[in-house]
């Protein structure tokens, strides 16, 4: 009778942990799907590219000044439109002081030439608070060479394309793989607006 007792007893106790076993496992469920999915890290580094062009002052701007310095946002405007009225740019702009806080320097380098970056510079009630670099060659007048090293010139008759990249403190950036009779360029974040969200809070994506 005791024995029979015992095993009537057994049975609601194992009904419990069975019980209390299956909504730990639906908890800790809940919390991975809660997680933030991680960021990929880059795959393939390489060494950032560097270039001279001319600022919005009409001095001249080397982007290995701030290689292996200092982490870097790196846009490139596109070609059609006006500097003044393009979208994007304003984004990447507004983000500037969570790119700062996220220990990062902003450049931009656009084709529009000094005069409309001055123009457009002059029109503001403050001086833009990173370089602003026209994408001429300042020796050769050659246009859009750091467009073309980038993987953004023209092409086809199209103007060249906008891209933000990001270049880690070591001067290091992505780059695609290469491929028989065409090496790798570096690669653009492939979702700007999400970016600029995460570096508008300080945050660096990588």
């Amino acid at each position: 009778m005791a024995r029979m007792d015992r095993r009537a007893l057994l049975l609601p106790v194992a009904a419990v942990a069975i019980a209390a076993l299956s909504v730990w496992r639906m908890q800790q469920e809940n919390v991975r799907r809660s997680r933030p999915r991680p960021v990929p890290t880059l795959r393939n580094l390489r060494p950032a590219p560097s270039f001279l062009l001319t600022t919005q002052s009409g001095g001249r701007a080397k982007l290995a000044a701030y290689l292996g310095r200092t982490r870097v946002v790196l846009y490139f405007t596109g070609g059609a439109g006006s500097l003044a009225t393009a979208q994007a740019f304003s984004a990447v702009a507004a983000a500037q002081p969570g790119i700062a806080g996220a220990g990062a320097q902003l450049v931009v380098v656009t084709p529009a030439p000094p005069q409309e970056v001055r123009r457009l510079q002059e029109a503001r009630t403050a001086p833009f608070p990173f370089p602003v670099l026209s994408d001429i060659d300042p020796e050769l007048g050659i246009p859009v060479p750091a467009h073309q090293i980038w993987g953004l010139g023209e092409t086809e008759g199209r103007p060249p394309r906008s891209g933000l990249f990001l270049i880690d403190r070591s001067g290091y950036t992505e780059f695609s793989l290469d491929r028989e009779g065409s090496p790798g360029r570096p690669v653009a974040v492939r979702d700007l607006e999400v970016t600029l969200g995460r570096l508008g809070k300080g945050e660096w994506p990588l």
